[in-house]
């Protein structure tokens, strides 16, 4: 089992199995200076930066990351596990599930803001050592 390093990932990780290691690529998107500011407050400061950064997926919000940065991450994250043998459980962010979705597709990157995952979502993600597929969305049963 892996989990992001976020704390929020460990404490879920822990109710699934108290054996996971953390991993850096599960990170959440880096907001850059966003980080810690609720959406509305950005919205309400930054309304334009906050546009763009929704629409396209090539704008970097003031030193973060963007949405094409974070399907490339995971991207590289899922290729790592391309021939792995076995199950591997991945606690970490709806951001970083809405990336392997889009990679496991095949989707453009503009495809990040019509996909909705819910906290304790779940994508059940597949490699037959050939292909990816995509075999479930849902939410996860824990209280």
């Amino acid at each position: 089992m892996l989990s992001s390093p976020a704390h929020a990932a460990w404490q879920t990780a822990e109710l699934i199995s108290e054996n996971f290691l953390v991993d850096r690529m599960l990170a959440d998107i880096n907001y850059g200076r966003w980080t810690g500011i609720s959406i509305a407050d950005v919205q309400a400061s930054e309304p334009e930066s906050l546009a763009e950064w929704m629409d396209n997926p090539d704008f970097v919000p003031n030193g973060g990351e963007s949405h094409a940065d974070l399907v490339a991450r995971t991207a590289a994250w899922l290729s790592v596990r391309w021939d792995e043998n076995g199950h591997t459980v991945a606690v970490t962010h709806p951001n970083v599930v809405r990336a392997a979705v889009i990679t496991v597709l095949g989707a453009a990157p503009e495809a990040f803001r019509h996909i909705d995952i819910e906290h304790l979502g779940m994508a059940d993600i597949r490699s037959d050592g050939s292909r990816w597929a995509l075999r479930s969305l849902g939410r996860l049963g824990l209280p």
